[in-house]
């Protein structure tokens, strides 16, 4: 009980990194310094670094890793699914559907692990936890929908004209959909990685490099070299903090696939549009302010992630 516990406690470390991740990255894009593939690169070098750090450290002072084959595929995969990939798929998605409803799309990334994790590693789910995982689903879903909604009518459109989100570009909607699939694959393939390498440090420090040398190589296919190295000398500060967070919320999911199934571990951490929102609110000190609709979304979360911890 208690290893399950702590299983869910690293799962809201997540949700509450990634969260403190997101808020930075949004104040660089605003800034509009540089573009966002770069800043993507950026808090990839900072994972890299800090993750092969901790490598390092633990390798030196607290013991060996037994490495093979499988593990270091499945992690590095993962990493180039997840960090990578589905974070470029993300952003291509905006510019036809918006920011909003391209997150309402990515955060069915959690019902695709649970998929994965049932169909590919054979896990059980029982009716709580079911339960649980669909009424987080649903907060979430909410919170975002009224978020689209309110995004909406502050430009004067309206969810009943052409701009609806059912008359939305099928592009559109086909990327963000294929951006919440790729972060759910990326996490099973994680669970996998776990099973043959039992080591969240280097885990995280595979799928980091992994994903670190994909935008080298795509920025360097599109001849854009000198904006790598020109980022690399001058650190966006925002970028620099979000890659700190975004690693911390690395280690902390890789702990949590170590405790707890895939299905439960991402149910949980479902919860980070969640934590994003408080976050701006906190730091950011957002107009948008927390309404009646916010409320009851945030109390249907913590009901959700209430059930699942329970059970």
């Amino acid at each position: 009980m208690g290893v399950l516990i702590l299983g869910q406690l690293f799962a809201l470390l997540f949700s509450a990194s990634y969260g403190l991740s997101n808020v930075f990255a949004s104040k660089a894009i605003e800034h509009e310094e540089i573009d966002r593939i770069t800043g993507q690169y950026i808090t990839l070098f900072v994972n890299s670094i800090i993750n092969l750090a901790v490598l390092i450290f633990y390798l030196a002072f607290c013991g060996r890793i037994e490495i093979n084959a499988p593990g270091i595929i499945f992690f590095g995969i993962a990493g180039f699914l997840n960090s990578f990939f589905s974070r470029g798929v993300f952003f291509s998605a905006i510019p036809y559907i918006g920011v909003s409803r391209a997150g309402v799309l990515k955060i069915t990334s959690p019902m695709f692990a649970i998929i994965g994790g049932v169909l590919v590693l054979d896990e059980v789910l029982l009716i709580k936890d079911l339960l649980g995982a669909i009424v987080v689903f649903a907060g979430i879903i909410y919170i975002s929908i009224d978020t689209m909604r309110r995004t909406h009518n502050s430009e004067g459109l309206s969810l009943n004209n052409g701009n609806s989100f059912l008359n939305i570009s099928g592009k559109g909607i086909a990327l963000g959909l294929l951006s919440g699939f790729l972060l759910g694959a990326g996490n099973v393939l994680r669970k996998i990685g776990v099973t043959y390498i039992p080591s969240s440090i280097l885990g995280v420090c595979v799928g980091s490099v992994a994903a670190f040398l994909s935008i080298i190589i795509y920025q360097l296919f599109k001849g854009e070299g000198k904006k790598l190295s020109s980022a690399t000398r001058s650190m966006n500060r925002e970028y620099f903090i979000s890659g700190i967070f975004s690693s911390l919320a690395l280690y902390s999911i890789f702990m949590a696939l170590k405790y707890i199934p895939v299905s439960l571990a991402n149910s949980i951490g479902a919860s980070e549009s969640l934590f994003t929102m408080l976050w701006s609110l906190i730091i950011c000190g957002r107009k948008e302010l927390l309404t009646i609709h916010t409320f009851i979304g945030a109390i249907v979360v913590i009901a959700g992630i209430t059930i699942l911890m329970i059970y």
